[in-house]
């Protein structure tokens, strides 16, 4: 997909946005574009089109992309995955927590799960697009990478870890940064034609956006926040678990930690959110994923090579996890 394509899309009408613009005018006899533009603070006030979300979303992988429809007022509702709103063009009313900002072009805000938001009309020149992030997108591999002492990837680890009671956000200045707006082309024209390899570029250029916000959020504010030993531990398990799936126990890494097995299984349960096997089955099954991709080894090959001892608890997690069998995991992607 070219960018002149990309712009195309972005900017042509929708069908529901035709449907909203036809209500407006019969509604309120505003017959142009020019004088609905004008009146855009006044529309935002009536609410003419407003509706309330499903709180859904379903995943085709582990990130979702949309262009926020225009002309319609979304009322308050939450989600249970992270949302990340890029303003691509003009400006962005919404209310957070029962906080109104206004977002202009360049910003990028992050949600929290289950912060409660609505999202104002949307105008002619306002072009908003929304990534909606599942926790698989950031487990494992994203920690490792991403610096792991710094507000952003303490307000991630959050987001994905704890019992959803924070209900915050983060913003983000980045109209003086080209390059991130060049990332949110390139990330959300691979989510809309995906390819050859789009996992991997997906996954990269979510890497390098965080990183470029990161450097964004440090230059402005000068001190990166400190996180606290939670989740600096959290970041060490999961580093041990991708460094030792093969051959792991949990006797032998609660030794490593200093801590009794009987207790280990609990505390890692407590600081991830997550059980030990389940940790291990999840970090066996990304390398399995990858083995087929890029080898041509068999799925029984593949299973005995990350770890698994049983081939039909491998199938059964392969197809809990990627929804499809190896083979057909494999062909999918050829």
């Amino acid at each position: 997909m070219t960018d002149q394509e990309f712009e195309q899309i972005l900017w042509t009408h929708t069908a529901s946005e035709e449907a909203y613009l036809k209500n407006i005018k019969k509604e309120l006899h505003l017959e142009t574009r020019e004088e609905i533009r004008e009146h855009m603070d006044w529309l935002r006030e009536k609410k003419i089109n407003r509706f309330f979300t499903t709180g859904r979303m379903h995943f085709s992988g582990r990130v979702y992309f949309k262009r926020h429809s225009r002309f319609n007022h979304v009322m308050p509702h939450c989600h249970k995955y992270i949302e990340m709103q890029y303003i691509y063009s003009g400006e962005f009313h919404q209310s957070v927590n029962g906080e109104t900002m206004v977002l202009k072009k360049g910003d990028v805000c992050i949600l929290d799960p289950q912060t409660i938001h609505d999202n104002q009309m949307a105008g002619e020149d306002d072009i908003i697009l929304v990534f909606a992030m599942n926790t698989d997108v950031f487990n494992n591999t994203f920690f490792e990478s991403l610096e792991i002492n710094n507000a952003i990837s303490h307000f991630l680890i959050r987001c994905l870890y704890e019992e959803r009671k924070n209900k915050a956000y983060m913003f983000f200045e980045t109209a003086e940064h080209p390059q991130v707006r060049n990332i949110f082309r390139e990330l959300s024209k691979e989510l809309t034609e995906p390819g050859i390899g789009s996992d991997t570029i997906i996954e990269s250029c979510l890497l390098i956006l965080f990183t470029c916000l990161l450097r964004i959020y440090g230059d402005k504010n000068h001190t990166m926040q400190k996180i606290d030993e939670d989740y600096k531990e959290r970041a060490s398990l999961i580093r041990y678990i991708k460094s030792h799936y093969l051959d792991i126990s949990l006797e032998k890494m609660a030794g490593e930690f200093g801590f009794h097995p009987n207790y280990f299984c609990k505390y890692i349960k407590k600081i991830t959110g997550y059980g030990f096997k389940d940790l291990v089955a999840e970090e066996r099954l990304k390398q399995a994923g990858t083995l087929l991709l890029e080898t041509g080894l068999s799925a029984e090959e593949v299973a005995a090579s990350c770890g698994f001892s049983n081939q039909n608890t491998f199938y059964r997690k392969f197809k809990e996890k990627y929804r499809c069998t190896p083979k057909e995991f494999r062909n999918q992607r050829i």
